[in-house]
C-alpha cells in the first residue's frame, strides 16, 4: 500500500492586515472572485483562532504572523493553485514586511506496510537500544536533515510515532521580496522530481511507495 499524502500546504510568514483580509476580502483579492460568491467559512468555536475561508478546493486562513493556504485534495496540482493564491497575497500587499515563504509536502504511512520498510531502517538510531536497555521504551522516534537548494532549503523531518510513520518536506526560502515570490513560482514538476529523489535515492523508497 503506497503511502498516503496528507497536510500539503503553502505558507507565506509576514505581518499582515487581517483588517484588509477578511473573508470577503480574500475571495476578491486572492480568488479574484466577484462579491456575491459562495464560499465556506470555518470559524473556531472553541479555540482562538483565525477564520478559514474555504473556495476551490482550498482553505486560506490568515493571522498577523503568516497566511497560510491549506490543500484539501493533496496533489502538486492542488499545491501549484495554493502558491498561486500566496503569490497574489504578496502581490495584493506589497506593503507587507515579508519574512520567509514554503510550502509543505508530507506521506503518512502504517508501520506494518511493507512499502514503510526503508523509512522504519532510516528512522533507526543506535540510542534506541541503549534507551531500551536502560529501562526507557522509546515511544517516538524523529530525525531531520535541512539541505540547500536553488537558494533556499529543504527540511526532511522523519518520525515515527505509535503505528504511523510520517515523512515531511520543508521548502523555505527567506531573503528579499522578490527571492521570495520567485520561491513561490518554482514548478510543482522541480518539486516532484526533488522530493522523488530524496525519496528514492536517499531513503531507498521504491517508486510505487509514492502515491
Amino acid at each position: 500500500m503506497p503511502l498516503q499524502a496528507i497536510d500539503w500546504s503553502v505558507v507565506v510568514v509576514g505581518r499582515w492586515n487581517r483588517a484588509i483580509l477578511t473573508p470577503q476580502g480574500i475571495i476578491t483579492r486572492l480568488f479574484g472572485k466577484p462579491e456575491g460568491t459562495q464560499f465556506g467559512l470555518e470559524v473556531p468555536v472553541d479555540a482562538i483562532g483565525p477564520y478559514r475561508v474555504v473556495h476551490d478546493d482550498l482553505v486560506v486562513m490568515a493571522d498577523s504572523s503568516r497566511l497560510m493556504v491549506e490543500i484539501q485534495q493533496n496533489s502538486y496540482d492542488g499545491l501549484s493553485k495554493a502558491m498561486r493564491i500566496a503569490r497574489k497575497a504578496m502581490s495584493e500587499l506589497p506593503e507587507t514586511p515579508f519574512i520567509a515563504a514554503g510550502y509543505n509536502v508530507c506521506y503518512q504511512g502504517n508501520v506494518s506496510d511493507e512499502c514503510c520498510g526503508p523509512l522504519m531502517t532510516a528512522s533507526q538510531h543506535a540510542w534506541d537500544a541503549s534507551l531500551n536497555e536502560a529501562g526507557f521504551p522509546v515511544t517516538r522516534r524523529a530525525i531531520s536533515r535541512t539541505a540547500e537548494w536553488e537558494g533556499g532549503k529543504i527540511l526532511v523531518t522523519l518520525s515515527q510515532d505509535s503505528d504511523d510513520v510520517r515523512l515531511a518536506f520543508n521548502f523555505e526560502r527567506g531573503g528579499n521580496d522578490a527571492e521570495m515570490k520567485a520561491w513561490l513560482e518554482v514548478s510543482v514538476d522541480d518539486i516532484r522530481t526533488q522530493v522523488g529523489a530524496i525519496c528514492t535515492s536517499v531513503l531507498q523508497l521504491r517508486q510505487e511507495a509514492l502515491p
